[in-house]
This record gives C-alpha cells, structure tokens and sequence, in this order.
C-alpha cells in the first residue's frame, strides 16, 4: 500500500484505499484484453502514459510553463491536447496536484484541480478513459470510484465544494459530469 508521511506519521494514500472497496480483477482484464486481441501490458502502458501527459498539459498551463509539454504523438493524442486546451480555455484551473492530509482517517491523497467556471469552483479529477484505443463509454462503477475518490479529497480539504469528473476524449472533446458527495467511504474503510 503507497503512504505519504508527514510530521513523521503515515498516511495511507486515498488511491490505495480505494482498491479495497473498488478491487482491480486483473485476470477478467487479462481475459477481455485476450479476447480483444490486444496485450494487457500495452494497454497499461498507454493508459498510464496518455493520462500522464493530459495532467502534464494542464498543470503546465496551469503554471504558465507550456514550454514542459509533452509532444503529442499521433492522432490520438493530438486529440487530447486540444480538447485539454478547449477545457483550460473554458474552465479556470485555479489549483492543480494538491496534497491533502485527513488527519482523523489518516489518509491523504493529490487531488486533481480545484477549477472555477461560471463563477462557481469545483473539486475536479481528470480522466482518459479509453483513450488509449479511441472510444469512451461511460462506466457507472468507475463515475462512482472517482466520487468516492473526490469525497475522500473535499472531507480533507475541509472545504464544501461541488464535485466533477472530465472525461477527454482523443476527437477533441471531453465531457464533464458533476458527481454527488458521499461519505459511505467512511463506514466501509474505517468500521467504526
């Protein structure tokens, strides 16, 4: 399990809590990734390095520092770049990759953004689902773990704001869903 420490205590990271409620069944991937025709392994590796680049794209406007984007390579991510600039041009990310400690649960977590639109801020988390092969469908079981992921973050942060979730999409677009706060992660990782 990843921790954080801080003030030489240790914090269970809020991603490796989560697998305890949201396991990863790596041999039904494995068997899918079979059965598709692709190498899961591959698959892994693309996902990891498109969802890198795409929070490498924001946190560098974020910062004013395009000049450290990753080069997109082909379609796909030429894609993702501009529906990442369409969003940062219609949403203000006003943080991005913050560290929150919950001193009560000990856990902690790097949350995505806070992002401002319409006058209104949000807790965001970015994602890339099924980039790597050109098609999102949206999945009810992965919405709710990023609200679970999200609800982890906002309790820490100590601070009520509205949740959402971006989806970017390798033809340009992304879509944003706003998710509902919960606090059932509480009675299911901590048993009080």
């Amino acid at each position: 399990m990843r921790h954080y420490t801080k003030d030489n205590k240790e914090y269970a990271s809020v991603t490796s809590l989560l697998k305890n409620i949201f396991p990863f069944n790596k041999e039904a991937f494995e068997k899918w990734c079979r059965r598709e025709g692709y190498d899961p392994k591959e698959v892994k590796v693309l996902s990891t390095s498109i969802g890198s680049k795409v929070s490498s794209w924001i946190n560098n406007k974020t910062r004013g520092v395009l000049y450290l984007d990753p080069p997109t390579v082909g379609a796909t991510e030429e894609g993702l770049y501009r529906g990442v600039q369409d969003f940062t041009d219609t949403y203000k990310v006003l943080e991005s990759e913050v560290t929150v400690f919950c001193d009560e649960y000990l856990y902690a977590g790097t949350f995505d953004g806070i992002v401002l639109y319409q006058d209104k801020e949000y807790l965001m988390d970015w994602k890339t689902y099924g980039a790597w092969r050109g098609v999102y469908k949206r999945d009810p079981k992965k919405i709710k773990e990023v609200s679970y992921q999200l609800s982890m973050y906002r309790y820490a942060l100590g601070r009520e704001l509205p949740l959402a979730v971006v989806v970017f999409k390798p033809d340009g677009t992304y879509e944003v869903e706003e998710l509902t706060y919960t606090e059932d992660w509480i009675s299911k990782l901590f048993k009080e």
